[in-house]
């Protein structure tokens, strides 16, 4: 099942530092240049001069060492990220060296126009993917819960909630009028758990319908399991499923006390 996106820098959220950061100092734009060949302002003579970065030597200094370090981790992290994979490197390496010799191939606003023009589709990238993530958790939930409903021991009510009983009780009886007092673990399909407490108090006003349902069917002192289909927990999408959108949701609950 798939379930969650995690990105070790959220390519998003970079754009958007990226954009929300403003270019103090104005290029100067020069005509375009091999991509392989920097140019820089001399600090001797202030004369413009060119390079090749692939001809520079092994790095001796701390500074240089630093530099060209960090350069590589950055690059390679940004490597990591999908949707930007395709960077151009000798490019990249172009835009830093302009970057500190003052001048570029495109003005601000032509970079920052760039920039949007990426977060847009990052933006795009993302949605497709929740998109698809969302469909295939719903599909997986379903096919579970099909297959689960035949297994013994397990109930299914007339809205599809699923549960059984593993500790039965004749306790109070949990009410519309009380908040619960209660014991649980929740896992999604693949048995990871997502969240959990010792003890924690509930209101019906802050559950969903499938949790609602599911502990008004107990006493105190029982244990119930529940298999909550998406339909039941977040139905609009489940953006706050921490499970992940759509998701299956397995609650295995203890009702310790009614207040």
């Amino acid at each position: 099942m798939l379930r969650k996106i995690i990105f070790a820098i959220t390519p998003v959220s970079l754009i958007f530092l990226l954009a929300g950061c403003p270019i103090l100092i104005e290029p100067s734009v020069l005509d375009d240049v091999l991509p392989g060949v920097a140019q820089m302002i001399s600090e001797e003579g202030g004369d413009l001069y060119t390079f090749s970065v692939s001809d520079l030597p092994t790095p001796s200094t701390l500074e240089e060492r630093f530099s060209y370090t960090y350069g590589y981790m950055l690059y390679n992290t940004l490597l990591q990220q999908d949707e930007i994979a395709h960077l151009n490197a000798p490019y990249f390496a172009k835009g830093a060296l302009d970057a500190n010799a003052g001048s570029g191939m495109f003005s601000a606003d032509e970079m920052n126009r760039i920039l949007f023009e990426v977060q847009v589709m990052l933006l795009q990238i993302a949605q497709q993917e929740l998109e698809a993530l969302s469909k295939a958790n719903y599909e997986y939930a379903h096919a579970f819960l099909e297959e689960n409903k035949n297994r013994e021991g397990i109930i299914t009510t007339e809205s599809g909630l699923q549960y059984t009983i593993i500790e039965p009780s004749d306790g109070p009886h949990m009410d519309r009028s009380h908040r619960a007092r209660v014991r649980f673990t929740l896992t999604d399909g693949q048995g990871e758990v997502v969240d959990s407490a010792e003890s924690r108090l509930l209101s019906l006003a802050n559950l969903t319908p499938g949790f609602i349902e599911g502990l008004l069917l107990m006493n105190v002192g029982g244990r119930y399991r529940f298999w909550l289909a998406p339909d039941l927990t977040y139905p609009d999408g489940g953006d706050s499923n921490p499970a992940g959108p759509n998701a299956l949701l397995i609650a295995d609950v203890t009702l310790l006390g009614l207040e």
